[in-house]
């Protein structure tokens, strides 16, 4: 949409394209007759900020650059950026001119890319915390089985002792019958 307007509270347009009734719904007459004031189409959380840039880049003698919701008709928010600029007439402002352009798809898709970027950021966090508990019940598995170990190995060596401590001869052979050990007896 291709405007010119006022820079006032109501933007008051004194020119705009066929556009207007795509982007709000309402014809193009309504608001060439201001029975529809453009400012109000925009979002209440919006409607600061747009004033606000259009006010500073007005005194700086820039151009303004705004993204920003407005009302449809059927009672959606419209999502638009805006681009636009002051006319000067001898160092006087004479009206406000620009483009709005209807940026919803993008907005949504954006917003589904923030949402998939969470769930994955979830998910990842759900499965490093798993990976994390089953690291620890794995660090616990092997501290468990080298105190096995150390008292198998402990174990052994005492029966180790006493096989040499005894007075007699003694050796274990294995199922088939190879000899395992003998004591020095």
């Amino acid at each position: 949409m291709i405007y010119m307007c006022a820079n006032d509270e109501r933007y008051t347009l004194h020119f705009v394209s066929d556009a207007i009734e795509h982007l709000t719904g309402y014809p193009k007459k309504e608001f060439l007759e201001d029975r529809i004031c453009y400012a109000e189409l925009i979002h209440p959380e919006d409607i600061g900020l747009v004033e606000a840039g259009v006010n500073k880049a007005v005194a700086c003698r820039e151009s303004y650059h705004l993204i920003y919701r407005i009302h449809h008709q059927k009672g959606h928010w419209v999502w638009v950026e805006e681009w636009g600029a002051g006319i000067f007439r001898e160092d006087e402002l004479a009206f406000l001119e620009g483009y709005v352009s209807d940026i919803t798809a993008h907005k949504n898709t954006e917003q589904q890319l923030r949402q998939a970027h969470e769930e994955l950021e979830q998910r990842v966090k759900l499965r490093t915390q798993e990976l994390a508990r089953v690291n620890e019940q794995l660090s616990s598995e092997i501290a468990d089985r080298q105190q096995v170990e150390m008292a198998l190995r402990d174990s052994e060596q005492t029966l180790k002792q006493y096989f040499e401590a005894m007075p007699v001869g003694i050796f274990v052979t294995r199922p088939d019958g190879a000899v395992y050990y003998v004591n020095r007896q």
